[in-house]
């Protein structure tokens, strides 16, 4: 009798090969089949990336809409993205009125798509106000993510966090990081559950002379942190420097990446 072939090994015998995979080595076995593809694909951490000027994140969303709508192969694979990452950098204006929200319109339709969502980052400094009031209000009507953990924003925007928190399981959600002075308050109102947050601090700019006259000069409303309850895991980082908003620090990354694989694990 000869032995089972390797497409039909039992899918627990593939999950575990999967996880000894690496990606340069899976792409014999996602070309073989469709099957294997949506197997393995179970295995993978997913994310993905969505980065470019408002015309350029526009035709990338719809392409992306496009294939989840009408081939089944992307279909299949969306069950395994966990992360996405949205980033508007500066560009050209939108043409009209009504070409300026076709924008947020895409994105909050990308978002719906992804259900099993565990982490978003949104850095859309540079909408409008009229594209940000959009989003907000096409994100109303999104599904509730029943595995979403953490959300990193750019620019706080209270009002899209109220939103994007409602969509969420409170007592699942466990990691915040927004760019920025935090408005903590808002914070707190959101996400009552809070247990890993990393918030921002203003550094002096200008040499100090002794240590009295030091605190003065650090903006910081710390005793909001008292307010977040369950708070196990506090993460501050300095801000004094002035970076342009498409530009990324190490540091900052630093404490992204600490924060993300902490809420992932």
């Amino acid at each position: 009798m000869s032995p089972p072939s390797f497409v039909h090994l039992p899918r627990e015998v593939h999950l575990l090969i999967g996880r000894h995979l690496q990606p340069s080595e899976m792409e014999g076995l996602i070309l073989s089949s469709r099957h294997m593809r949506v197997t393995y694909s179970r295995a993978f951490y997913h994310s993905i990336a969505f980065r470019g000027t408002k015309a350029d994140l526009m035709g990338d969303l719809w392409a992306f809409l496009h294939a989840e709508a009408n081939r089944p192969t992307t279909r299949a694979m969306i069950h395994a993205v966990k992360h996405i990452t949205l980033e508007v950098e500066p560009g050209q204006p939108s043409p009209g009125p009504q070409a300026e929200l076709v924008l947020p319109q895409l994105i909050a339709s990308s978002l719906g798509a992804l259900y099993n969502l565990q982490g978003i980052q949104l850095d859309l400094w540079w909408l409008s106000d009229a594209q940000r009031e959009e989003l907000r209000n096409r994100c109303v009507d999104l599904p509730v993510w029943m595995g979403l953990r953490s959300i990193r924003m750019e620019e706080a925007d209270p009002e899209l966090l109220a939103v994007l928190v409602s969509k969420t399981r409170a007592e699942s959600f466990s990691g915040l990081q927004l760019e920025g002075q935090l408005d903590l308050q808002a914070a707190r109102q959101c996400f009552p559950f809070l247990r890993r947050l990393v918030v921002p601090f203003e550094l002096p700019t200008v040499s100090v002379g002794n240590l009295a006259s030091t605190p003065a000069r650090v903006k910081n409303n710390s005793e909001m942190l008292l307010e977040f309850g369950r708070l196990e895991w506090l993460c501050w980082h300095p801000s004094s420097f002035r970076r342009e908003k498409w530009k990324r620090s190490a540091l900052t990354q630093g404490y992204v990446y600490s924060l993300s694989t902490s809420v992932s694990a």
